[in-house]
């Protein structure tokens, strides 16, 4: 009799066993369908685009330049040479001055060679530089091979209007058109439309428009959702993860219905929605019109020394004031040096994207919380758009 309840219990279990696999196995298949669903619904708003450095790393690379630093141990043969690759670079002769290459600047000089020139500098890729290497007291340049990467932009509207989180300067573009490539495999030019640095943000507008629309969700995806979150990589890198609010990577953010929230920028994040209206203005008129508060404001990272000496900060979201502008909005109303600004308009503001956004939306008289010598305060001030 034990025997038999035995094999009865057993077959149970098994029958269990197989029943649970089976579930199991299907729930995979599903998530397997959707997940790819989802990837393909995302990716046809999609765009990778090779962005010209900014200014500031051209003004970099022109004072650091190892033809100035290392001029007294160059071959004049080989000091030649570098003149005239930097002077190709300069000009714009070479494909890869539009990457962004994983190296400082001061430290290499590009060549002419991309993947044996067959791959856009859209897609991603390596890069064959010169680098300085020291041999007893000579210094010799080189060929180093390096990877570079793109950058990931979003199509806005059905004009083929693409935001890309990076700012650049519109004379660093000028007129030339930048290649962009699509999602189908299509490679596209783009044009120059507008850029703001608050936000830190650039909008081009395709030749001809492609893709689909992004479709925004307002806001950013609280702790523990499930996300979709694409990286600027070529081939593309795609993964779902658990949203923990502080991917210290860059990369798209999308929900499990589709939409996408924005962009995480290395520990900031960049939502779509907030973005959308700057977009718009820059489409429009070429700039942001938005009011000047007139500082310099730094971010107080977690792990600054001033959140234990501070009473009353703590964890809080906060703006360090470097600099006031003598005459401007923050300085009639007082706002100081060292204060730590908390919110702008109700809204936390702790870091400079927040503060930029915050700033953007508000008008006239506006409420600025701070902390002063361990004590807050609500300061007014009067923001009139420019």
């Amino acid at each position: 009799m034990n025997h038999r309840i035995r094999l009865v219990a057993c077959c149970v279990l098994a029958t269990a066993g197989m029943a649970l696999g089976q579930q199991t196995h299907a729930t995979l298949e599903q998530l397997d369908r959707e997940s790819k669903a989802l990837y393909g619904e995302i990716q046809n708003s999609v765009v990778r685009v090779a962005l010209p450095p900014p200014r500031w790393v051209n003004e970099l690379v022109a004072k650091d330049s190892p033809i100035e630093k290392w001029k007294d141990s160059l071959d004049p043969a080989v000091k030649a040479k570098l003149e005239e690759h930097l002077k190709m670079a300069q000009q714009g002769e070479y494909r890869q001055v539009n990457a962004t290459v994983t190296t400082r600047p001061s430290t290499a000089v590009v060549m002419p060679t991309i993947n044996g020139g067959e791959q856009h500098p859209a897609a991603g890729g390596s890069v064959t530089v010169l680098a300085p290497v020291r041999v007893g007291d000579q210094v010799q340049w080189r060929p180093l091979t390096i990877t570079f990467s793109n950058h990931i932009g979003v199509v806005m509207d059905d004009q083929g209007h693409v935001l890309v989180p990076l700012y650049v300067e519109r004379d660093v573009v000028g007129d030339r058109k930048l290649p962009v490539l699509l999602a189908d495999g299509r490679t596209v030019g783009a044009k120059f439309v507008g850029s703001d640095r608050m936000m830190n943000l650039t909008v081009l507008q395709l030749d001809q428009p492609a893709g689909k629309a992004v479709r925004i969700t307002e806001g950013k995806p609280g702790d523990g959702s499930l996300v979709m979150m694409i990286s600027p990589n070529n081939p593309p890198v795609a993964r779902l993860l658990v949203w923990t609010g502080g991917h210290q990577e860059m990369g798209l953010v999308a929900g499990m219905d589709g939409g996408v929230w924005g962009f995480a920028r290395f520990g900031h994040f960049l939502e779509l929605a907030d973005a959308k209206p700057v977009v718009e203005e820059l489409v429009k008129y070429g700039e942001v019109k938005r009011a000047q508060l007139g500082v310099w404001v730094q971010e107080v990272p977690p792990q600054d020394p001033i959140r234990q000496q501070i009473a009353g900060l703590g964890n809080r979201p906060a703006l360090k004031v470097l600099q006031v502008v003598a005459g401007s909005a923050a300085d009639q109303a007082g706002l100081k040096v060292d204060d730590l600004v908390l919110t702008l308009s109700a809204k936390p503001v702790g870091d400079t994207t927040d503060f930029a956004i915050a700033i953007s939306q508000s008008s006239g008289p506006t409420e600025l919380h701070i902390l002063r010598g361990g004590g807050e305060a609500t300061i007014h001030v009067d923001l009139k758009p420019q």
